[in-house]
């Protein structure tokens, strides 16, 4: 939708979009498309409309870019628990582990600096705390 109000199609077909979260520097939307058995991060070009795959088989939840638009942590399921890893843009590298929790957590944003991420974790005793 743009700022007047209009709808335009950015993508053609139709595919099950989740968790968008454009870019910082508004150019991209990070997306998870779901499939049958899983889902996948997918790149989405604003001014183009290429939609480009980003992982394989990882099932990622609640893409957030990195301040500099580097990179999109993402919580995948894994072991029983759940981990966090930064997929590189646009050379499609996953991270080494940022961490691995027993419960199901949601990267939620990055500071500004990139040092610290904020998350949400749900804990038996407490529920969703962050």
């Amino acid at each position: 939708m743009d700022q007047a109000g209009l709808l335009d199609r950015v993508v053609e077909g139709q595919r099950r979009f989740r968790d968008p979260r454009l870019s910082p520097d508004g150019r991209r939307v990070a997306v998870v498309v779901d499939r049958t058995g899983g889902s996948d991060l997918w790149l989405l070009d604003l001014a183009s409309g290429t939609l480009s795959q980003q992982t394989f088989g990882l099932s990622p939840r609640r893409p957030t870019w990195t301040p500099d638009g580097r990179g999109v942590t993402v919580a995948t399921p894994h072991r029983g628990g759940w981990r966090f890893v930064t997929v590189a843009v646009p050379d499609d590298r996953v991270s080494e582990p940022l961490l691995e929790l027993a419960h199901r957590a949601f990267p939620n944003a990055w500071t500004p600096d990139g040092k610290l991420l904020v998350y949400q974790e749900r804990l038996p005793a407490s529920g969703w705390d962050l």
